[in-house]
C-alpha cells in the first residue's frame, strides 16, 4: 500500500487489517482449490483445480480473467478448424463462436490468450508430452492414496 502513489499516509492498524484480509482470503481460496483436487481422488492441486474453483464458487467469480479454463493446443486448433468448417458452409454464428469459447477474428481465445494459426507438429507433440506426463503424474497421485 506504501508503494501507491496515490496513498500518502497508512496507518498501522489499516495495514495490519489489510494484511490479515489478504491472508484469510487466500486460506479461504487454497481451502476450496483443496477440494476441487480431492474430488478428484489427488493430493496436488493443480491448476485445473484453480480454475474450476473459480468458475463453481460463486464468490471468487470476480478471479475468472486471472484463472480461465485451460484448453490445450490440440483442442484449440481442433475448435478453430470445427468454425473454419462451418463458415464454409455458411453456418458460422456468433453463437457458435461463444459455445466453443474463441474469438474467429484474430484466432483468440475469448479469454484473450492467442491461438498460433500456424501451429505445426512439434507443438502438437509437445503438447501431447504434456498431456501424458500430466497424467502420469496423477497416476502417481492417485497411488499415493
Amino acid at each position: 500500500m506504501k508503494e501507491d502513489e496515490d496513498i500518502l499516509l497508512v496507518g498501522l492498524d489499516a495495514a495490519t487489517a489489510v494484511g490479515f484480509a489478504a491472508e484469510m482470503f487466500l486460506e479461504y481460496f487454497a481451502e476450496k482449490c483443496c477440494e476441487a483436487a480431492t474430488r478428484d481422488h489427488r493430493k496436488t492441486v493443480a491448476y485445473k483445480d484453480m480454475a474450476r474453483t473459480v468458475r463453481e464458487v460463486s464468490n471468487l467469480n470476480f478471479l475468472e480473467d486471472l484463472f480461465p479454463p485451460m484448453v490445450t493446443v490440440k483442442k484449440a486448433m481442433d475448435q478453430k478448424a470445427l468454425l473454419a468448417k462451418r463458415a464454409a458452409a455458411g453456418n458460422a454464428a456468433e453463437d457458435d463462436e461463444e459455445e466453443l469459447g474463441l474469438d474467429e477474428k484474430n484466432g483468440e481465445q475469448a479469454d484473450g490468450e492467442g491461438i498460433d494459426n500456424g501451429a505445426d507438429e512439434d507443438l502438437r507433440a509437445q503438447d501431447d508430452q504434456e498431456e501424458e506426463q500430466y497424467a502420469a503424474e496423477e497416476e502417481e497421485d492417485e497411488e499415493d492414496h
